[in-house]
Parts: structure tokens; C-alpha cells; sequence
């Protein structure tokens, strides 16, 4: 079973995140926040980060390399192009755009 978490101060990609695996098996974890992400311990294959947390006041940017020890891969998962190529750039696996 592939394991997946969203951290993202809004839940609403989790319907998106949820299309692009159908046909999988699959486990989906929601943190709303870098903290609450935290105080989990567990390892995913795969992370799906947005960039800017609201609720931590906090950009992807400066919390990717700590994502990245607990994931197989990390997706950028932004709604906005440019800061997914941002964080591709300086090491997410992949990127997908929140619709």
C-alpha cells in the first residue's frame, strides 16, 4: 500500500491528490499544518507539500530538506506555478498544480 500526506493549510486538494492515484492502493494523510506534521513520526512514500503554510507562517522552501527524510519523494503542490518549479528546483521530486 503506497503511503501519501498532504500537508497543506487547505484541504481542498485532497480530492485531486485522491483522482491522481485512483486505481492505486493507497493510504492519505492530511496535516494541515507543519507542525501538526511534526508531531507525527511516521515516514510516507510520498508527500504532497504545498508552499506557503498559512497557519505556521511558513514557505516550503525553508522546511523541504526535513519533508524530504521522511519521504520517498515530495511533491510540490502549489497552486501557483512558479513556486512549484521553485521547489523542484531546490530538490522536490516532482510537481503537480493545485487546482
Amino acid at each position: 500500500m503506497l503511503k501519501i500526506a498532504l500537508i497543506d493549510d487547505k484541504n481542498y486538494g485532497l480530492d485531486q491528490i485522491k483522482e491522481l492515484h485512483a486505481g492505486e492502493d493507497f493510504s492519505l494523510e492530511y496535516f494541515s499544518s507543519y507542525a501538526e506534521f511534526l508531531r507525527n513520526n511516521d515516514s510516507f512514500d510520498v508527500i504532497y507539500l504545498d508552499y506557503y503554510l498559512e497557519k505556521d507562517r511558513i514557505t516550503a522552501d525553508l522546511i523541504l530538506q526535513v519533508v524530504k527524510k521522511r519521504a520517498g519523494k515530495v511533491i510540490a503542490f502549489s497552486s501557483v506555478a512558479r513556486r512549484n518549479t521553485e521547489l523542484f528546483g531546490l530538490g522536490a521530486d516532482a510537481m503537480v498544480q493545485k487546482k
